[in-house]
C-alpha cells in the first residue's frame, strides 16, 4: 500500500482529474492506485492549484488550496500566496496588508494635518461679516458655549440642533467655511477626511478665523450681540422668514412620518410655505398641517396609484389651498403651540431672543418688518431708559 505522495507526477495527476470528474467512487480511485487513505480526506494531499499572477509582496505564484469534490464553486478556496498568505481577490487581512494599510492611514494624518497647519489665512473682523453669517457664528457660539477662539469640536458632539433641518445646518457650515470664517483644524480626526478640502462637515474640528477690532472675545461680541439695527431690517426680515419656513418644514415632516410617508424636502415646498408665510405664522402653519394630514391618510388610501412621494407633495399643496382658502372666507385664526419632539432649534432661539429680541413673537406672529422695527424702537427706549 501507498499513499499520495508516493505516486509519479502522471499518476497524481490522473488520480486528482478522476476524483473531480465524479464519476467513480472514491474508494475504487484509491484502491485503483493502491492507496491506503480514508476516501473523504484524499483531497488534503493533492498539490495546490497553481493560478494565474503572482503575490505583489512575495513576486511568487498565487495558488487556491484543494476543496473536496463535493464543494460547488462559489465554496472554493480563495486565491492566495503560498508564503505570506496575501489575498488579492478579497478584503485582505495578511500582516503585509495590515501594515501596509497602517502606512497608508499614517500618511493620510500627515497630509491632512500638513495641509491644513501650512494655512496662513488671513483674520477677518467680525464687523466684516454680513448680518446673516454673524447670526450663524451667533448660533454656533450659542451651540458650544465654548471660547470661540479655542475652536468648535464636531457637530456631530452636540446634543442640541443647530437648525430646524440637518441640510440647513450642512449649508451653514458650507457658507461659513467658503467664506474662511470656520476652517477645519490639523487636530480633526483623519478618518473624517477623503481628501484635501473634502471632509464630512459634522466629524471635523473647526478653527475660528475670526478677530474683534476693538479687541474683545468673540464670545462677548456674539453673546451681547448689537449689530440688529434700522439698516439691518430687510435681512433680518428674510432671515426671519427663513427660519420660519425651516421650522415649518420640519413640523410637515414630522406629521408625515407619523403617517408613514417620506419627508418632502424640495425646493418647490420651501417656497410654496413661504408663500404661506406672507399671511401666517409658524404657529399658524401648525394647524394647518394638523387639519391637513388627515386628509393626506384619506387621499393616499382612496387613489389606488398614489404612491408614498406624491403624497408629501400632495400635503404641501393641500397646506396651500387649505391657507388661501382661510384666509379668503376670514376665518378664525388658529395658532397652535411648539411640540416638546421638536424643540426650537439654536439658530432660532438666537435670531428671535437675543439679536431680534421678538421671542416668542417669531413663532406666533407672522414676519414683518414692522413688528421688527417696533422691536427696535421699543429696544432703543429701554436703553435709553437704562441709561437715564
Amino acid at each position: 500500500m501507498r499513499n499520495f505522495n508516493e505516486l509519479s507526477i502522471e499518476e497524481k495527476e490522473s488520480l486528482m482529474q478522476r476524483y473531480y470528474e465524479g464519476t467513480e467512487s472514491v474508494a475504487n480511485i484509491l484502491k485503483s492506485f493502491d492507496i491506503q487513505c480514508n476516501p473523504s480526506s484524499i483531497y488534503k494531499s493533492f498539490p495546490p492549484e497553481v493560478m494565474p499572477g503572482k503575490c505583489k509582496y512575495c513576486d511568487t505564484n498565487l495558488i487556491r488550496k484543494r476543496v473536496p469534490r463535493t464543494y460547488s464553486d462559489y465554496m472554493k478556496r480563495p486565491v492566495e500566496c503560498g508564503i505570506c498568505g496575501h489575498r488579492p481577490e478579497n478584503h485582505c487581512f495578511c500582516d503585509n496588508c495590515f501594515k501596509a494599510e497602517e502606512e497608508e492611514r499614517r500618511q493620510h494624518k500627515l497630509r491632512i494635518q500638513n495641509y491644513y497647519s501650512s494655512l496662513d489665512l488671513k483674520k477677518i473682523d467680525c464687523n466684516e461679516l454680513s448680518f446673516r453669517d454673524k447670526v450663524f457664528m451667533g448660533s454656533l457660539n450659542r451651540l458650544f458655549m465654548t471660547h470661540l477662539e479655542d475652536g468648535l469640536e464636531p457637530y456631530e458632539k452636540t446634543q442640541s440642533a443647530l437648525t430646524p433641518g440637518d441640510l440647513t445646518t450642512k449649508a451653514i457650515y458650507t457658507i461659513l467655511t467658503d467664506l474662511d470664517v470656520l476652517v477645519p483644524s490639523p487636530d480633526s480626526n483623519p478618518n473624517a477626511f477623503t481628501d484635501i478640502g473634502s471632509y464630512s462637515f459634522d466629524k471635523v474640528k473647526y478653527k475660528v478665523n475670526l478677530t474683534c477690532s476693538d479687541g474683545s472675545s468673540l464670545f462677548s461680541y456674539f453673546s451681547q450681540p448689537h449689530f440688529f439695527n434700522s439698516a439691518m431690517v430687510d435681512n433680518a426680515l428674510k432671515l426671519w422668514k427663513i427660519i420660519a419656513a425651516q421650522e415649518c418644514l420640519q413640523y410637515l415632516n414630522y406629521k408625515l412620518r407619523k403617517i408613514n410617508m417620506p419627508p418632502n424636502l424640495s425646493k418647490k415646498a420651501m417656497d410654496t410655505i413661504l408663500l404661506i408665510l406672507e399671511n401666517y405664522s409658524v404657529s399658524e402653519f401648525y394647524f394647518i398641517v394638523y387639519c391637513v394630514i388627515g386628509r393626506v391618510a384619506e387621499k393616499y388610501e382612496e387613489v389606488k396609484y398614489m404612491t408614498r412621494a406624491k403624497a408629501s407633495v400632495y400635503a404641501v399643496n393641500q397646506c396651500r389651498y387649505f391657507a388661501e382658502n382661510r384666509l379668503v372666507k376670514k376665518r378664525e385664526r388658529i395658532k397652535y403651540d411648539r411640540i416638546s419632539d421638536l424643540p426650537q432649534s439654536e439658530i432660532s432661539s438666537y435670531f428671535f431672543n437675543v439679536v431680534t429680541k421678538l421671542g416668542d413673537r417669531g413663532f406666533y406672529e407672522v414676519p414683518s418688518r414692522s413688528l421688527l422695527e417696533e422691536m427696535l424702537k421699543s429696544n432703543s427706549t429701554d436703553n435709553t431708559e437704562d441709561v437715564n
